[in-house]
């Protein structure tokens, strides 16, 4: 193999190496401009940044497997904000969930 070739080889593998180690980034911030209030600056976006939150509310549902609806008919379905936070001990114990000193990360 002659020294061009070498070098193609190197710097190609160099430039794939490169983009496979390239950490992953995810973006944390949100463009409020997009949104059409007045008070902008008062919204509070952070219960969105939970995976799979829903908006407290009343939403029609309707319930179908294959295609085919089970239900009956539409029916409402309503989500309440919850009392409690994802971290809540309290909470853990009502769960008899035994908290032991190696579950604790500092």
């Amino acid at each position: 193999m002659n020294k061009e070739a070498r070098l193609l080889i190197n710097i190609t593998t160099n430039i794939f190496v490169f983009l496979l180690t390239t950490p992953t980034v995810f973006a944390t911030e949100f463009n409020t401009d997009v949104l059409d209030a007045s008070d902008r600056n008062n919204i509070d976006l952070t219960p969105f940044s939970r995976a799979g939150y829903i908006m407290p509310g009343q939403y029609q549902m309707e319930i179908r497997v294959n295609g085919q609806d089970i239900s009956p008919s539409a029916f409402q379905i309503t989500f309440l904000e919850p009392s409690f936070s994802g971290n809540d001990s309290n909470l853990l114990i009502v769960f008899y969930v035994q908290i032991m000193p190696d579950d604790f990360v500092m």
